[in-house]
């Protein structure tokens, strides 16, 4: 059992909101920075593997994001938009130090995430499904330090430079809970 070689996963599951998803395809040439898991839902593992805490099963994070999305209470915190807004915001500032895009553009995508936000056109933020097949990515994919996972253990990994061409997207309807 010691110094056996890792299986490698066979497909990566990664939610985005539809709006990063635009963003990524409008701005930045295809291009998408994504974290991800090997399993769609970590609680249908055996209890030998390691599991994804909520915050890093994409399942969980669906109905996070999704719950987030459809329920009208505009009281509710909608802490799962708020983290994608401010890190679509930080990704644009990114993408200009790295010269990807324009200062125009960087100002742009803030300005438009800004009009959604103040709108409260929350649907753009409904949650969208990455489809990932390894094989396709697994040069460039890297497992997650242990330090920067929800939990030590947790099977998380991060590509940087995902192209639209090695995943396919799945958009379900409105408020479908998985």
């Amino acid at each position: 059992m010691w110094g056996e070689v890792l299986k490698e996963p066979v497909v990566l599951y990664s939610i985005q909101s539809f709006l990063a998803y635009y963003i990524n395809m409008e701005y930045y040439t295809d291009f998408h920075y994504v974290w991800c898991a090997p399993c769609f839902d970590s609680s249908a593992l055996p209890r030998t593997e390691p599991r994804l805490p909520p915050t890093s099963n994409p399942r969980e994070l669906f109905n996070f994001f999704n719950n987030d999305v459809y329920i009208k209470d505009h009281h509710l915190s909608r802490m799962f938009i708020d983290g994608n807004i401010a890190g679509l915001t930080a990704g644009a500032e990114a993408k200009y130090r790295a010269g990807v895009i324009t200062e125009d553009k960087k100002v742009e995508i803030i300005d438009l995430i800004r009009y959604i936000k103040e709108k409260r056109d929350f649907q753009y933020f409904r949650p969208i499904i990455y489809v990932i097949p390894y094989c396709l990515v697994q040069a460039r994919v890297r497992r997650v330090n242990y330090k920067n996972t929800a939990l030590p253990l947790s099977p998380e990994y991060l590509i940087t430079d995902l192209h639209k061409d090695e995943f396919d997207v799945i958009d379900l309807d409105k408020e479908v809970l998985l």
